[in-house]
Order: C-alpha cells, then sequence, then structure tokens
C-alpha cells in the first residue's frame, strides 16, 4: 500500500482481501466529518477489473469530505457465480474506513450514476450509510439486464461483449431475473437505519420510470426518505457530467468546501505577509 500527498489532504493507495480482491483509493481531508463513496463503472477496455475513476476525483474535488474511491474485481461487483463477492466486500471496507476515520454510518455517503447508481444502492443499503445519491439508474436490474442484452431499441446500447455482464447477471434465466429484479426493493424493505435518497433523472432517460417507482414506494417508510429531481439533461448517455455538478450543489451545504472564502484569504494574505 503506497502513499502520496495532495494539497488538501493525503491520498492512499490500496486493495482489500476479503470475498474479493478490490483495489480502492482513500483521500482524507483535514477537518471532514463525512466520508463520500463512488463505486466503479464498468470497464470498456475488456481487462474485467476497473481501476478507482481518476475522473470522479476531479468531480468532486473542493468537497470537504473524506473520498473513498472503490475500483472493481474481475467480476464488476457482481459475481462470480452471482455471489456478489465484490459487493460484499465493499461493504466491509466502507464500514472499515468510516469506523477507522471516526465517521458515523449515518455521515457516509454513496453516489453514482447509471450502473453505480444501482451498485450504490445496493451496497449503500445494505452498509446502513446516511445518504444515497444516484443519478438514473435501473432498480429492477434482472429487467434491464435482459433488455440490454436483448438489445432493445429504448435501452442505452453498452458493448456487452467486453462486458460480459449476460454472464454475470445470468439474465437469461428467468429465476434469476426476478431475484435480481427483488435486490433493490428487499433492500429497502429490510432497511432499518435511517437514510435519504437523492434520486435524478431525466425524464428522456429509459430509466425515468425506475427512478420515480423506487421514490413512490419509499412513501410511508420507517427509515428511508427520499427527493426526486427530474432535470432534462437529455438522454442516459449525458447523466454524467450534469449528475455530478447537481451532486456537488447538493452536498456543499451539508460538507462545506476545502476552498477558503475570500475573508480567509484576506486574513492569511495579512498573516503571511504580501505574496513576492
Amino acid at each position: 500500500m503506497g502513499d502520496a500527498r495532495l494539497a488538501d489532504g493525503r491520498i492512499t493507495h490500496g486493495v482489500i482481501e476479503h470475498r474479493a480482491r478490490l483495489p480502492y483509493s482513500l483521500e482524507e481531508v483535514e477537518g471532514a466529518e463525512h466520508l463520500l463513496v463512488a463505486l466503479p463503472a464498468f470497464v470498456v477496455d475488456g481487462s474485467g477489473a476497473p481501476p478507482p475513476d481518476a475522473n470522479l476525483r476531479r468531480r468532486l474535488r473542493n468537497l470537504r469530505v473524506h473520498r473513498l474511491f472503490l475500483g472493481s474485481d474481475p467480476h464488476f461487483l457482481i459475481g462470480p457465480r452471482n455471489e456478489w463477492a465484490g459487493a460484499r466486500t465493499a461493504t466491509v471496507l466502507i464500514r472499515r474506513e468510516a469506523e477507522r476515520l471516526g465517521v458515523p454510518l449515518e455521515r457516509v455517503i454513496v453516489v453514482g450514476s447509471s450502473f453505480r447508481a444501482t451498485m450504490g444502492l445496493v451496497i449503500g443499503l445494505h452498509a446502513g450509510v446516511g445518504h444515497i445519491l444516484a443519478g438514473a439508474g435501473p432498480v429492477h436490474m434482472g429487467t434491464w439486464g435482459k433488455r440490454l442484452i436483448d438489445k432493445r431499441a429504448d435501452m442505452p446500447q453498452v458493448p456487452m461483449k467486453k462486458h460480459g455482464l449476460g454472464e454475470k447477471l445470468l439474465v437469461d434465466d428467468p429465476e434469476q431475473r426476478r431475484r435480481l429484479d427483488a435486490l433493490i426493493p428487499e433492500a429497502v424493505a429490510a432497511a432499518r437505519h435511517p437514510c435519504h435518497l437523492f434520486l435524478y433523472v431525466s425524464p428522456r432517460d429509459p430509466f425515468h420510470p425506475e427512478m420515480e417507482g423506487l421514490h413512490a414506494a419509499l412513501e410511508g417508510h420507517p427509515t428511508i426518505t427520499s427527493t426526486l429531481e427530474v432535470h432534462d439533461y437529455g438522454t442516459h448517455k449525458d447523466v454524467g457530467p450534469p449528475f455530478f455538478r447537481r451532486v456537488r450543489q447538493v452536498l456543499k451545504p451539508m460538507v462545506g468546501t476545502t476552498r477558503r472564502s475570500p475573508e480567509e484569504l484576506a486574513a492569511s494574505a495579512g498573516r503571511d505577509g504580501p505574496e513576492a
């Protein structure tokens, strides 16, 4: 495990060995009272094990949170044989790092769009986190996976051969599709911890009904609340940038930023003297 320095804290690259082997990067930020967890995306180069996403580091910069960026195992957290070894390992890692950092689970925030949103809902609810921000994710993973594999015209097109999604989800099996479709609803039904879901989607995104249905299903839940925000960013392929801009806007009042205010900069200049 190696360490490198960042201007606003410390970054550690590590690997957790549990039910699966997951790489991760952790940025510890001075003064942070929250832990933000970012999930991995599908790999598109055929390597089967995407590392922590460096682009997310840029999108989430300056938020005053510890930031845990997860990579994946070769089975996209799902397999092998649908044992969800990677997802279970991610849950262990989140709880372990939150405890080590002194961050209670109610101040852990999981974020992700598309597949990351789906996995964020599954992992975040099982880990017991307090906040999940999900952008245009399929709630019924079995039905969604089958439509993708069948290349339905209304679904986003994904390089299925490279992803191997069909083999990992086993969605040609009707019983397996049923189990996958039930994953998030069952996690919601079993949740006993306070959690707020922020759901974000475009009216033109094929996953709009999924987000809307989840929001409606949460009405009256004893511990989970939700906000549904519908914003016309276009189709599913366009969700990433507007979602993460909105994430920053939503989280800034909650967690603060590492940027100093004009007053702090002026006070610092007075203490340190004029710059050369």
